[in-house]
């Protein structure tokens, strides 16, 4: 539960970086993250703890969040090596879906 949720708590920091470099390595870490929570279910189906068809769903989930968060970071990789990129990280867009109030990252 600590890693999923682990994911979405640090794309949000991602949201904040302070430059590009800064954007890349908060989104190596949602990467991480990701990958650490599809281990945990592989590892509770191998011990027969839940059934693989209970959470087929969410691995499949998960290994597409993981291939958008990979893609992500070989865009912005590839953005930073462009003559005309600058080291803003203006392509983020920050959008809670929550109505509670949300922090500056300014």
């Amino acid at each position: 539960m600590r890693s999923a949720t682990s994911v979405g708590a640090n794309y949000r920091a991602c949201c904040c970086a302070r430059s590009r470099a800064d954007f890349i390595a908060k989104l190596e870490i949602v990467e991480e993250e990701c990958d650490e929570s599809l281990y945990w279910l592989e590892s509770l189906v191998a011990d027969d703890q839940i059934q693989a068809a209970a959470c087929a769903e969410l691995a499949a989930e998960g290994n597409q969040i993981l291939a958008m968060i990979v893609a992500s970071i070989k865009t912005a990789r590839s953005a930073r090596k462009t003559p005309n990129s600058t080291d803003s990280p203006k392509f983020v867009n920050r959008q809670s879906q929550l109505t509670i109030p949300t922090r500056s990252c300014g």
